[in-house]
């Protein structure tokens, strides 16, 4: 019906991931639970760094390439 493809899941990505959002969900800070399994997730600002995701198994920080001054409005979150 969609075709033959399937994607190709990286267990070990997602388990990283997982970790991420399970302890973001529990506590409200997704660095709290098994910290010395994964890179510290910073918290996004001015002059903020960004994780980068790769599928070589590894995460890292860099800086983010997208703070700019057109997306410096919609970084202000004034909806809420």
């Amino acid at each position: 019906m969609y075709g033959t493809l399937t994607p190709k899941v990286d267990r070990t990505i997602a388990v990283k991931m997982q970790k991420y959002l399970m302890s973001f969900v529990l506590t409200g800070d997704p660095n709290t639970l098994w910290a010395e399994d994964k890179p510290s997730w910073p918290l996004y600002g001015n002059g903020t760094q960004e994780i980068v995701f790769n599928n070589d198994q590894e995460f890292y920080l860099r800086a983010d390439d997208l703070v700019n001054e057109r997306s410096a409005f919609w970084n202000q979150g004034l909806w809420y």
